[in-house]
């Protein structure tokens, strides 16, 4: 009877104590709840647009939506002389011109390994003084250059590995980004030449 009324007590008490840790965890996890949701709400009050830029300086530009102007992808947005272009390198794999109305004028060169035509686009960069969109074309190692309505002016090849991307510097310069893992230097800034040709190289 003894033994009964002994494991009677210590059930109670393992009871309690089990109770007693159950409402401190729920208490501990509302207060880290209430906390987070503190957190939260000052975060958003805190973090607001109008604070940040001047969302009275934006124009937005509806683009006009035909079969030949449709892209799923924005990898890249020039603007210059009334001319929107964009690069989409992964859905259309193509690059469009519109104007500042958002009205299409055309889409650049076709695939291909033609004069006009390109493999695989990887960059877009802009000639402003001669009016030139310029379209890197990794597939075929050269450069495509375009008028600003679309029509195709000439092609430039490069001598060597050009790299991953592009940038028209002006007097006929083009410099590209590479990382040569072949013959371990790593990182280049690589400067070409209207020719095609290596001017400069920076590591």
């Amino acid at each position: 009877m003894k033994t009964q009324t002994i494991l009677l007590k210590i059930s109670c008490v393992i009871i309690l104590i089990l109770f007693i840790i159950s409402c401190s965890e729920h208490t501990s996890s509302k207060k880290n709840s209430v906390n987070r949701g503190k957190f939260l709400n000052s975060f958003n009050k805190v973090i607001k647009g109008k604070n940040i830029f001047n969302t009275q300086s934006f124009q937005f530009i509806p683009l006009e939506t035909t079969d030949k102007s449709f892209f799923g992808k924005i990898d890249k947005v020039l603007i210059d002389s009334n001319r929107i272009f964009i690069l989409d390198t992964h859905i259309a794999r193509q690059a469009f011109i519109f104007d500042l109305k958002g009205k299409f004028i055309s889409k650049l060169g076709t695939k291909g390994q033609g004069p006009n035509e390109f493999l695989n686009i990887k960059g877009m960069t802009i000639d402003r003084k001669k009016k030139n969109i310029i379209l890197f074309d990794l597939g075929n190692w050269r450069l495509l250059f375009y008028t600003y309505e679309g029509n195709f002016v000439k092609s430039l090849k490069f001598k060597t590995y050009p790299g991953m991307s592009v940038s028209y510097i002006g007097n006929d310069l083009i410099a590209t980004y590479s990382h040569d893992l072949k013959s371990n230097k790593g990182n280049q800034l690589l400067i070409f030449n209207k020719k095609g040709e290596v001017v400069s190289v920076l590591s």
